[in-house]
């Protein structure tokens, strides 16, 4: 706005060549705008190639600046999206919904007992009906909404808006958190972990809870301790979120928060009759050898997806990865060879899953070296720590 030799440059050198020396000044504009930009400036050259007053080629480049900022300011609050993102979360979403369905499912249907194996696969997928339901009401605002520093509010009550503070969700809304994309595709995205999550509770008292306390259980788990969580360690106004807590892909979100929950369900439950008298042999190994490669396929989305743009931090988290779950799998085999003296494939499975689980939260925060090291370090508490609950009495 502000270089006066432009103006000479225009008088001296005419529109066309006022046209080049814009295009190259306003560069750092980029797309549609540059080029309004320009045209602005090749109107303002002509201008003065006419001999107009230097006062009115001032006035038309600062109108069309105004207007290009509008235009900018506009495009950021409402219809600019990203394709390539869009197309990749897409694909994300549909990564981790498959990680539930059929997944997780097949991961417990294998390891259930042969008369509880379908009660097992259909309280994942009731699970996942459930948890929709619930996201679409409140959970998803109280997750993501604007609140106090431990819940959202209900801002987005059945997806919708005050349309004096926020608008709807349409075609034309984004989320803070993710504004290169469509919220609705952010919604859907963080769907999928909402459903594996309690899902991957609901493995911990597999076989002995019915299934109408499930659902109670479950819708209750749901608004009570995963929204919470979930708002603090990743709302832009969560307390832990402001804290600096750094939890890339759900470490926190997903795997403690399950992990103890799971616990906590099965101590209160109890063990299964039988437990540590009878032999509880899995159902169908193979099952869960297709539920764990699911597992691990969809944990590129998980990963992959969180950073929430389709770039080299994306492709590097799922770098990342999948080191950590090769070399966690490899290494849980081999603790588990020497201790029992053959490798076993429900054994080389868990590894796996546990490499997914310990790079979760630091995906794209570590390099190629600090996934291998992770892996190799975590099969050995993961696969002494089972040791330790089963001495426990914890079923």
């Amino acid at each position: 706005k502000s270089n006066t030799h432009w103006l000479g440059a225009f008088s001296e050198e005419g529109p066309g060549q006022g046209l080049n020396r814009a295009m190259q000044a306003t560069s750092c504009v980029g797309g549609r705008s540059a080029w309004a930009l320009a045209a602005g400036v090749f109107s303002a050259g002509v201008a003065v190639a006419r001999g107009d007053d230097i006062s009115d080629l001032k006035a038309m480049l600062n109108a069309t600046l105004d207007r290009v900022n509008a235009l900018e300011a506009w495009k950021a609050q409402h219809i600019y999206f990203d394709s390539g993102h869009t197309a990749w979360i897409l694909t994300s979403s549909s990564l981790v919904l498959l990680m539930s369905l059929p997944g997780l499912a097949l991961f417990y249907g294998g390891m259930a007992q042969v008369k509880n194996v379908l009660s097992t696969v259909f309280q994942t997928f009731s699970i996942a009906c459930l948890v929709s339901v619930l996201w679409f009401i409140l959970g998803y605002s109280l997750c993501f909404g604007s609140g106090t520093p431990v819940i959202g509010g209900s801002e987005r009550f059945w997806l919708l808006g005050d349309e004096q503070v926020i608008p709807r969700i349409g075609v034309l809304t984004k989320h803070r958190n993710a504004p290169d994309i469509p919220e609705t595709v952010y919604m859907m995205f963080q769907l999928g972990f909402a459903i594996i999550t309690a899902a991957i509770v609901c493995g911990s008292f597999a076989e002995r809870m019915r299934f109408r306390s499930m659902l109670v259980f479950i819708a209750l788990w749901h608004f009570v301790v995963y929204c919470p969580v979930t708002h603090a360690v990743w709302s832009y106004d969560g307390f832990l979120n402001q804290a600096g807590v750094l939890d890339f892909a759900g470490g926190g979100v997903v795997h403690i928060c399950s992990g103890f929950s799971g616990l906590a369900a099965s101590i209160a439950i109890g063990p299964r009759a039988g437990f540590g008298v009878e032999e509880m042999r899995p159902h169908n190994v193979v099952y869960s050898l297709i539920g764990g490669s699911l597992l691990w396929v969809g944990w590129f989305g998980f990963n992959g997806g969180s950073w929430l743009k389709a770039d080299g931090r994306a492709g590097f988290a799922i770098m990342t990865t999948h080191i950590s779950a090769a070399t966690c799998a490899i290494t849980y085999m081999l603790f588990e060879w020497r201790h029992k003296g053959k490798p076993t494939v429900l054994g080389i499975v868990s590894g796996s899953v546990a490499g997914l689980v310990i790079i979760t939260p630091a995906a794209g925060y570590v390099d190629q070296t600090g996934a291998f090291c992770m892996g190799l370090i975590g099969a050995p508490i993961v696969y002494y720590g089972i040791q330790m609950k089963n001495r426990a009495g914890y079923d």
